[in-house]
């Protein structure tokens, strides 16, 4: 919806022609809605460009009287008809605008040099119109006016009080149906995992999108207004749909704007009910997925995008419609550069008449929102069109995105503050936004900043899982949580009735074999089975001395010297445990390894010997004092503690491959450190922040090595 406001009549300072240009004959006027005083409004329509302008009281009393073409005889006419008091100024003004928006006939040398002037312009400004056109490119695809007033009486019924109680009811029935199968619910997703559940999708997406716009394009209809387009539009080459409302500035009723507004979440909202519904009745697989998606992640999703009031979208409209104020952003905008300028340099100028005193501060912080929102999108964008595209035509597009929407705004405003500098004097504003600018700039130019922070983790490298050899039951707990054990201490003794019933029964089968080789030495007629028997008892006492070995390791030991710092709990005499059991963690708080990981633009601020302190995540342990012992000066290719990874929720962002490894995002340095102090702490594994001091360097040299650093990396040169 195009839009433009014409009510300030001081717009300019220099004497109207005596002689007036003459208004196109197609231009139409109808009345508009009144202002929040009650002042009332016109509004001009352009139907070849259908554009709309709205113009106030003093520039109707002009237009109407346009036809005298002389510039005094309207005044006069005006001041003697009206109580107006107009002057040239008003004239002047009021033709500026009509011959910029191109709403005279243009004839003869003079206009002819200036439709060049305009078309050179244009051109001038390639470069932005190039980025906004990738950034926004509109295709018009039908004409549908005719075909949507023919559907209109079939659709009239949707817009009763009727449908929106049977609507209402649908709701609280899908609801209702929904909940006694939620688990069903929650897993209907997994079937859009195949090409007939994409296929699916798609056609969901497109008639609940489609849904979307014929709510505006009925809703609008219903209101008497013509509908020259429906299309799609790419927004960073992502598709989306479009209807041309414009006309609803003929509407003079704010409630009726904000129908239309309305019109399209309220259409696709009226989907979701029915897909809910739907979900319901068909069966598990790819069409049940395709409505569930429209019931659930697709409305939220639109109702989260429409519904932004920072972005020409639904959400805008409606908060413009609901403040009754016309080129809302604009006229804000406008109002929050006053602002600032008083703050800045307080020149007492007095604030443009465009917005109602009552919403003025609304307006402003409605503004300053904007402002920070489109800092973030367009930075957003920048950074997607360089992930999409290839390394340098994504360095380029991304410089030339962040330079058209973001530095060239800021630089245009500071070029007009240069302008105005006869204006700017010495007072308390100018004297405070000085001192505040060179603040800055000091915060920015001065080295100050040493302090270096990186995730970090600390682990032992030497520890033990100690486990039961057998299944058994504890007879003796022989160590407690934080006792220090040297190497092979016994830490616990366990029984196995088990084993000892196959020791009593393997000693009793040696016992028995060993009798019968006595007796067969003694008997002639038998000693040719001494063989046999002593191959079976040299059998049996393999067997007893393997059992006699589990019983020894019935007394469990620690493997290497160092604390118990975890114990299973109710480890009490009488308690079975099996091998799956782990009994005690038993670390050598000797060798401890803590490792931190620097991006690449503090590394070379790293010393070895520096000092700095470890921050545990576990905020139960307080911070300890590290010293770096050695800084690499290669980046590690993988990442080998997941427990630093941001997939796991750690600080170091990565890619996860298709075998497991981590790739870092970033170019990150591995640093080792060591704890100042005799520490001992009782997790084997601790993630934290290390922060430590380094050399001084500004702000502004690391945002330039950060920015080299990129370019030269991703460019490949």
């Amino acid at each position: 919806m195009t839009e433009a406001v014409m009510g300030n009549p001081a717009l300019v300072s220099k004497p109207a022609a005596q002689v007036l240009p003459l208004l196109r004959r197609d231009i139409h006027l109808y009345s508009g809605p009144s202002t929040a005083d009650g002042a009332p409004t016109w509004t001009l329509h352009d139907p070849t460009r259908n554009l709309f302008f709205r113009i106030g009281w003093t520039e109707f009393e002009i237009l109407s009287r346009w036809h005298l073409t002389n510039s005094n005889a309207i005044i006069n006419t005006v001041n003697r008809e009206t109580t107006l008091h107009i002057s040239q100024n008003n004239i002047a003004a009021l033709a500026e605008f009509l011959v910029i928006n191109n709403l005279v006939m243009t004839g003869g040398e003079p206009g002819i040099n200036y439709l060049e002037q305009q078309y050179a312009a244009r051109n001038k400004k390639s470069a932005g119109i190039f980025l906004q056109k990738y950034l926004f490119l509109r295709y018009p695809l039908l004409r549908p006016d005719r075909m949507l007033a023919a559907a209109l009486p079939w659709i009239q019924p949707i817009y009763t009080r009727m449908f929106a109680i049977i609507i209402f009811a649908g709701l609280l029935t899908g609801l209702f149906l929904t909940m006694r199968q939620w688990d069903s619910f929650a897993s209907t997703f997994s079937y859009l995992y195949s090409p007939a559940g994409i296929g699916w999708l798609i056609a969901a997406l497109l008639l609940a999108k489609t849904a979307h716009e014929l709510g505006h394009a009925f809703t609008a209809k219903r209101y008497g207004l013509r509908i020259p387009t429906m299309g799609i539009a790419f927004l960073v080459f992502w598709p989306v749909l479009y209807t041309d409302t414009t006309e609803a500035w003929k509407l003079t009723e704010r409630r009726q704007r904000l129908a239309i507004s309305a019109a399209g979440i309220a259409a696709e909202f009226i989907i979701a009910v029915l897909a809910l519904l739907l979900w319901n009745i068909f069966p598990d697989g790819p069409a049940r997925s395709a409505v569930f998606v429209i019931a659930t992640t697709s409305w939220l999703i639109t109702l989260f995008i429409n519904s932004n009031p920072f972005v020409r979208f639904d959400g805008y409209y409606l908060l413009s419609d609901y403040l009754d104020i016309p080129n809302l952003q604009t006229r804000a905008f406008e109002l929050a550069r006053w602002k600032m300028l008083e703050w800045l340099f307080g020149l007492d100028n007095p604030p443009p008449g465009t917005i109602p005193v009552k919403q003025q501060r609304f307006a402003i912080i409605y503004a300053w929102m904007t402002w920070a929102y489109r800092l973030l999108l367009f930075t957003g964008i920048g950074l997607l069109v360089y992930h999409l595209l290839f390394k340098l035509a994504g360095i380029l597009l991304l410089f030339a995105v962040v330079s058209w929407f973001i530095i060239r705004p800021v630089f245009h405003e500071l070029s007009s503050w240069q302008a105005m500098r006869d204006r700017i004097h010495w007072n308390r504003h100018s004297v405070v936004s000085l001192l505040l600018l060179l603040s800055a700039l000091l915060l920015l130019i001065l080295p100050w900043n040493t302090q270096i922070s990186a995730p970090a983790i600390a682990r032992y490298t030497s520890y033990h899982h100690v486990y039961p050899p057998n299944h058994g039951r504890i007879v003796e707990v022989r160590t407690a949580v934080g006792t220090r054990v040297t190497q092979d201490q016994p830490l616990f003794l366990l029984e196995s009735p088990e084993l000892e019933y196959q020791l009593a029964q393997t000693r009793r089968s040696i016992d028995i074999l060993r009798l019968q080789l006595a007796r067969q030495a003694t008997q002639a007629s038998t000693i040719g089975g001494t063989g046999v028997l002593q191959s079976s008892l040299d059998k049996a006492l393999s067997k007893y001395n393997g059992f006699e070995e589990r019983r020894k390791q019935l007394e469990i030991t620690s493997p290497i010297p160092g604390t118990v710092v975890e114990m299973a709990d109710a480890l009490t005499p009488g308690r079975w445990v099996n091998e799956e059991l782990e009994l005690a963690l038993v670390v050598n708080q000797e060798d401890l390894l803590i490792e931190a990981y620097f991006m690449e633009e503090r590394v070379n601020q790293l010393e070895e010997g520096n000092s700095g302190r470890f921050y545990p995540d576990n905020h139960g342990l307080a911070p300890f004092e590290v010293t770096i012992e050695e800084v690499s000066r290669s980046a590690i290719p993988v990442l080998d503690e997941p427990f630093l990874a941001s997939n796991y929720g750690g600080g170091i962002a990565v890619r996860p491959q298709p075998d497991g490894t981590l790739i870092p995002n970033q170019a990150i340095y591995k640093t080792r450190l060591t704890p100042r102090d005799d520490l001992h702490i009782t997790d084997q594994i601790l993630t934290g922040v290390v922060k430590v001091d380094g050399q001084s360097q500004s702000i502004i040299g690391r945002l330039w090595q950060t920015i080299v650093a990129v370019v030269i990396r991703e460019s490949g040169f």
